[in-house]
């Protein structure tokens, strides 16, 4: 068959993923990504971000200590997203005058991140726990977003870079620029309004069914991009290629690169 001409996919329509409400009060922070890991098995989601410039703290109308906050974080290329409460009670100020924030949580189900800092240079968070329910592999860059406050000062930065590994079991990029313009929103979800519809930004990216999921999700996949042979797994692929499955005779089970 010529994997060029593959087309896989089922009928499916993802739901919209809405991006929470902002204030325009402050300017955002537009952050480089020192390093980002998800790991689905131990329910484990850290990022770090280290800046040569200082970051503005939040004015005292965005103070997380009263105010509270929020984490984000998404798959800008896919239909997933975590979205954990960070509040007030869990905020102290740290210095005289305030030189940074930090987050301690009680790493509940409800309350997964155990420290979220942001301080004039360095934004980190670690969040462990049934309250993390991220999936790997990611179909795009791993949006974050760190606000403080009701009237929305956000830290956010955007995790392409460069990736160590991105599969069913862990994902590692590193050296993420910072983004310009404003704060990054997840991106929509595709639909599959019929099989064989064309999805996504690539040339011949089609709905797919990526089959190492329980249930079966989704997926956008360019097949234009597949590896010739079978699979049972993500584990089968490489190269951040993912397996979905071909619903036409005979039913071939493939690798193929996502199509963001």
């Amino acid at each position: 068959m010529n994997l060029h001409g593959l087309v896989v996919a089922l009928a499916c329509v993802a739901s919209l993923l809405v991006a929470p409400a902002r204030a325009a009060d402050e300017p955002d922070e537009d952050m480089p990504g020192r390093i980002v890991l998800i790991r689905p098995s131990s329910q484990l989601f850290k990022f770090i971000s280290k800046a040569a410039t200082e970051f503005a703290l939040p004015a005292a109308s965005n103070d997380p200590t009263v105010e509270g906050g929020s984490l984000l974080v998404y798959d800008n290329g896919g239909s997933q997203s975590d979205t954990y409460a960070l509040p007030a009670s869990g905020w102290r100020a740290l210095g005289t005058p305030v030189q940074a924030y930090k987050y301690k949580g009680a790493a509940t189900s409800t309350d997964p991140c155990r420290v979220v800092l942001v301080k004039k240079r360095i934004v980190k968070a670690v969040c462990r726990g049934p309250g993390v329910t991220l999936t790997t592999p990611f179909m795009g860059e791993v949006g974050i977003a760190v606000t403080l406050g009701t009237d929305s000062k956000q830290y956010c930065v955007r995790f392409g870079g460069d990736e160590a590994k991105n599969d069913a079991n862990l994902l590692k990029r590193s050296n993420a620029p910072a983004a310009t313009g404003s704060c990054p929103t997840p991106a929509p979800p595709f639909s599959c309004p019929a099989v064989s519809a064309p999805c996504g930004s690539c040339g011949a990216g089609f709905c797919s069914t990526h089959v190492d999921t329980d249930p079966p999700n989704p997926i956008c996949a360019d097949s234009a991009a597949c590896t010739p042979g079978t699979c049972a797994s993500d584990a089968d692929c490489s190269g951040g290629q993912v397996c979905v499955q071909n619903p036409f005779p005979p039913g071939e089970v493939v690798c193929c690169s996502p199509c963001p």
